[in-house]
């Protein structure tokens, strides 16, 4: 999905504090909202919000991870790039609850 691509791009470029990820996350929202996926969208939603409070993402599923292991930003954007696996929406449900408990 070129939208996620872009996302993944801008991120590798220029880190959280860049308004184009931001802007870019809004856009992918969309694509998912007008796709009927409410799990995607609001997944979507709550990283662009945590990302513009905190200029980071520290949110991760794994209790630990090595130098070597993509980001878990990362990670979450391939989830969501292969979300009709079932496994793959479970954690990305996962994410979910842990930026709903982060916003508590």
């Amino acid at each position: 999905m070129k939208e996620l691509d872009s996302v993944l791009k801008i991120y590798k470029k220029e880190g959280f504090e860049s308004e184009k990820l931001i802007t870019a996350l809004i856009e992918l929202r969309e694509v998912f909202k007008a796709a009927g996926n409410p799990t995607l969208t609001k997944v979507t939603r709550f990283v662009y919000e945590y990302i513009q409070e905190n200029k980071t993402f520290d949110i991760d599923v794994f209790e630990e991870r090595s130098e070597d292991d993509e980001t878990s930003f990362e990670y979450l954007l391939m989830l969501m790039s292969k979300a009709d696996n079932p496994l793959n929406l479970e954690e990305i449900q996962e994410y979910k609850g842990l930026l709903i408990e982060a916003r508590a």
